[in-house]
């Protein structure tokens, strides 16, 4: 479910961050990822299946979500608005 609502966070707030820069979101992706298919592979991803459990085509780790949030949100536009996402709640074990 986490990875779900951070795919649904990420695109949604590069959408705003694009809409407020003018540009695509392919421009976005390359920006803060380095790979402009990024948003178009999240927004196609499809669950595995008994036949095709490794299905998933692209996933990113919380770090990564983290990184590329934190960047878009130091470079947001002017005048844009934050976009209402969901909370992702990662707890962290002191090991």
């Amino acid at each position: 479910m986490i990875v779900e609502t951070m795919t649904a966070n990420l695109v949604l707030i590069a959408r705003a961050y694009a809409k407020g820069k003018r540009t695509t979101l392919a421009a976005v992706a390359r920006k803060f990822y380095g790979n402009p298919r990024l948003f178009d592979e999240l927004q196609t991803r499809r669950k595995p299946t008994e036949d095709d459990p490794r299905r998933w085509e692209r996933s990113i780790s919380v770090q990564k979500y983290e990184e590329i949030v934190e960047a878009m949100r130091a470079d947001w536009p002017d005048g844009a608005l934050w976009p209402l996402t969901r909370a992702v709640i990662i707890e962290r074990y002191a090991r």
